[in-house]
């Protein structure tokens, strides 16, 4: 269950939850110490010796590093596209680029809807490489995965279902933008959007008249809103179903690559070398 400790209206809030996944933090934790690794192990140029890249647990939590970034992106992007539709540029700089306040929020909605989509996809990618299921990238179908993973952990394939039928919402206005060019449609947003240009082009008089544009924004942030929270309420337990087989993953492999005590204080020499303290003797 999400907490109402903070706004839900807050853009960033499901950044938060994403954050605060368990599968997400082990793999930062991972992560940071392995930094630490590379830190103590570095050369005159502040680069890590490659023997400690090549190391298997170093590999295998950067790949997930990488595939997890590029889920957390979805989340803080389209949080992103949300806060611009809020609180669009001033209108100087709209004028430059020769938009509208009710263009560029399209705009902001019509990547909402590419990026959302594209969760599902992009956890795939990451389901393929911690179950070793070997498909090229390009062949990390959600068919192609669902199949192959119902045959290792049917939990993990029901999440995946789950998050599919989540983004089912944005799928085909994903699809009529990309292939067709036809903006998505959210109701009174997008009747006052289409009215507002047809008395422009038609040079339609409108003084006196008042357009709901307070009502139409916010059902367009209400819209998005429920979107992106009704993605990440199956986004995050879907990735912590991966979280066992990716402990297991690295344990195979001997766990993660931890620092020894004396590779922690060169990694410290380290860190004020490069807030401008001496060089330590070990980098010359």
């Amino acid at each position: 269950m999400i907490s109402n400790t903070r706004n839900m209206n807050d853009s960033f809030y499901e950044v938060s939850q994403y954050d605060s996944c368990a599968f997400v933090q082990t793999v930062q934790g991972h992560s940071s110490l392995q930094w630490l690794k590379r830190l103590a192990h570095s050369d005159s140029n502040g680069l890590p010796d490659q023997s400690i890249l090549d190391a298997p647990p170093q590999k295998l939590v950067l790949e997930v590093s990488k595939l997890l970034v590029r889920v957390r992106s979805v989340i803080s992007d389209a949080s992103s596209f949300i806060k611009q539709v809020e609180i669009p540029p001033p209108d100087t700089w709209l004028k430059e680029m020769d938009l509208t306040a009710d263009s560029y929020r399209q705009q902001m909605l019509d990547l909402f809807t590419i990026v959302t989509h594209s969760v599902t996809d992009r956890v795939l990618l990451l389901v393929n490489f911690i179950f070793d299921l070997s498909f090229p990238s390009r062949s990390c179908s959600f068919r192609n995965i669902k199949g192959a993973i119902d045959k290792t952990d049917e939990n993990v394939g029901a999440h995946l279902l789950q998050l599919r039928a989540a983004t089912e919402v944005v799928a085909a206005p994903r699809h009529f933008f990309v292939h067709r060019g036809e903006h998505r449609h959210v109701s009174l947003f997008s009747e006052v959007y289409r009215v507002k240009l047809i008395t422009k082009a038609f040079h339609v008089p409108t003084e006196g008249f008042s357009f709901n544009d307070y009502g139409a924004i916010e059902e367009l942030l209400s819209t998005m809103r429920t979107d992106l929270r009704s993605i990440n309420l199956v986004l995050i337990p879907a990735l912590d179903s991966l979280h066992n087989a990716y402990l297991h993953k690295i344990e195979v492999i001997g766990g993660p690559d931890i620092p020894s005590q004396e590779e922690l204080s060169r990694a410290t020499e380290v860190m004020k070398y490069f807030e401008g303290g001496p060089k330590p003797d070990f980098m010359q």
